[in-house]
């Protein structure tokens, strides 16, 4: 007969086995074409101001100056279809993307926030301005194109992140900058 650590551990190694089985049958739950699942977030974003200035960076020991943009905005969105059963957190951000001289690809963080429920998932933002420094690698910008765009980040309870982003976005010209 058995002893009762074997048996311990057969009824341990049967409840991780079923555990992780589970788990993975949730995790792939995020991958059917069931109509609950599919996710459609929409959003707008409209840039009303632009000021780029020659200044030193914020909250930076460095005496070094370079070009700051100072971006104000409106957003407004609706991320409520991303939250199902599996959803634990949704992360969105605002990003400005723009070519670069140094680089071909350039993204910049404007604004973010972690949502946790989906009664907060309706963001409506008025003349908000960009909550962390928008600067260029190579310190000047010379009134490139950047296209704002809204992207999140679904963190499920089990499986893998999904990335994503919003189809429409608005491009603008960063102007000369202002001493």
């Amino acid at each position: 007969m058995w002893s009762s650590s074997q048996r311990a551990q057969t009824v341990f190694g049967l409840f991780t086995s079923v555990l992780f089985a589970l788990a993975a049958a949730i995790a792939l739950t995020d991958y059917l074409p069931l109509s609950r699942f599919q996710s459609d977030p929409t959003a707008a974003i409209d840039v009303s101001k632009v000021v780029v200035k020659y200044s030193r960076a914020p909250r930076s020991y460095s005496n070094k100056q370079q070009e700051f943009a100072h971006v104000q905005y409106d957003l407004t969105a609706d991320l409520s279809s991303l939250f199902h059963w599996n959803t634990k957190q949704v992360f969105a951000y605002l990003v400005a993307e723009y070519p670069g001289t140094k680089f071909q690809h350039n993204e910049v963080t404007l604004w973010d926030v972690i949502i946790r429920k989906k009664q907060d998932a309706v963001l409506s933002l008025n003349k908000k301005r960009n909550k962390y420094a928008f600067g260029d690698i190579t310190k000047v910008f010379d009134q490139r194109n950047a296209t704002f765009s809204l992207h999140w980040n679904v963190m499920p309870h089990v499986g893998v992140l999904n990335w994503n982003s919003v189809k429409g976005s608005q491009v603008v010209t960063l102007p000369a900058r202002n001493n």
